[in-house]
Formats: C-alpha cells, structure tokens, sequence
C-alpha cells in the first residue's frame, strides 16, 4: 500500500514541476514583432503586410505556416528601400532565422492567389541583441 502512496506524490510532483515549466515558458517566450493571419472560405487573391523597426545586425525568427485548400500564399520579407530581403516562396510551414543588416523599418509582405484556407506569418525576436518592445 505504501508503494502505491509514492507513486501518487511521484505522479503529482511531475504534473507540478510541468505546470511550473509551461506557466515559465508562457510568460517568458518572445511576443511576436510582427504578424500575419488571414482565412479565407472561398477562393481570394490580393496582399496583407506588417511593418516592423529594427537596428542594424538584429536577429529575427520569421514562421510561416499554411492550411492550403486551393491557391498560393507567398511571402517576402522588404527592406525600408521595398527591396526583397528575403522571398520565403509558398511552403506549407517554415521557419528562417535571419540576421537584418540595417537599421530601419521592415515588412512583411503576403501574397494571396486563388488562395483559400488558412494563412500564418510572424516575425519574432531571435538572439540576444533583440531589445524587447
């Protein structure tokens, strides 16, 4: 009897130690700088963008996930200037750490083709020389 006793403080101690680490993980992840999210139930083509400031040589995480039921969603990522940074193309889901070489204002830039289904873009803080805001 006295085993099956430990085994229950065993078990509560491991649920208490996981509650701990998701309520620390909660409220220490990174809030996303920037983000994207658009639905759509019938086919839509047109564009969404964010724009986010940073300093030159930050680092930022860019995720991209998609629930494609027809069409294409492509993303870009723009400098101040409109040039492309970086073209992420139409995966599914993916996710680029990127190192921004100037300081300035950026964005992210959607594009929708015949797209329905569900569309995520977000850009988040990557490294240590990310100030939080």
């Amino acid at each position: 009897m006295g085993g099956h006793i430990g085994k229950k403080h065993a078990a509560a101690g491991v649920l208490a130690v996981a509650a701990v680490l998701l309520a620390a993980w909660l409220f220490t992840r990174p809030s996303p700088l920037a983000e994207i999210h658009r639905s759509f139930s019938s086919p839509e083509t047109g564009s969404a963008d964010v724009s986010f400031p940073v300093e030159a040589g930050e680092r930022i995480r860019v995720r991209i996930s998609t629930r494609t039921e027809s069409g294409v969603m492509e993303v870009t990522l723009l400098d101040e200037a409109g040039e492309v940074v970086y073209a992420f193309g139409s995966a599914k889901y993916q996710e680029r750490r990127l190192t921004l070489p100037d300081a300035g204002t950026y964005t992210l830039e959607t594009q929708f083709q015949g797209f329905t289904g569900d569309g995520e873009a977000a850009v988040y803080p990557d490294g240590r020389s990310f100030s939080t805001r």
